[in-house]
Order: structure tokens, then sequence, then C-alpha cells
């Protein structure tokens, strides 16, 4: 192998994406943070703008592309906490996986809260009444 590809080294020194030093763990605080951000901030402010644009009619009067777009708002995005990681850390690697088991533990109950939420919004714009089964 040639200089500069084993150990990502080369005469300038290390690769800027080379591992160095000790990896850095996910605080509680920040997994916390991160969750209520994204699980609750996220879609308290998306879900009222679809709102909106639906009952303006910006949005196709379809309650189910409303729901969707209001329900995408809700669960969390990995390239999203990826990115939260990232910028705070450049050796990320452990914190971002336990950031994510986090996150994502945390959406499962929180995201059945937020689809009630929408089938609420959509009974309220639409006019929608519970399908009952025979």
């Amino acid at each position: 192998a040639g200089p500069g590809v084993q150990g990502f080294s080369s005469a300038a020194g290390p690769a800027p994406w080379a591992p160095s030093g000790p990896s850095l763990v996910a605080s509680p605080e920040l997994i916390a943070l991160v969750c209520v951000l994204r699980l609750f901030v996220v879609p308290l402010v998306v879900i009222p703008i679809v709102y909106a644009l639906a009952s303006a009619r910006v949005i196709p009067p379809l309650p189910r592309v409303t729901a969707v777009v209001m329900l995408e708002a809700c669960p969390p995005s990995a390239a999203q906490l990826m990115i939260m990681v990232i910028l705070n850390a450049q050796r990320a690697e452990r914190a971002a996986s336990q950031l994510l088991f986090g996150v994502n533990v945390a959406a499962l109950p929180v995201l059945m809260l937020w689809i009630v939420v929408v089938l609420v919004a959509l009974q309220s714009l639409y006019g929608l009444e519970p399908h009952e089964s025979s």
C-alpha cells in the first residue's frame, strides 16, 4: 500500500475523517432534549400549519393526504437525529447510536398519541365519523 492508505494517514498528517480520540457518549440530558424537540415540538408546530393549509384548501381536501402530511412530522428521522449529534461532536458514533435508540423507543407511545391527534383533526376538518364494523 502506498503512503496515506494505511491508517488514513499521509505525509500531511491524518485525514480529517480519521478516527481519533475517545468516542463520545450521549448524555441523558441530550437524549431527553432531542426527544422533546423531535417528538413534541416539531409536531406541535407542523400539525397546526398543515391544519391551517387544509382549512384554506391549499392542500387538496383529501383526508388521506392530510393525514400523511401531518403524520410525517411525528416520527423521528434517523438522518435528522444524526445531524443533531454530528453537529455536537466529530467522534459521535456511540452517542448517535444511543440517541437513535432512545428517541425511537420514546417514539412508539408518542406516535400513537399523534395518530389520535391527527384523527381528531381530520374529523374536525372533514366531518369524518368513526367507521363501525358490522
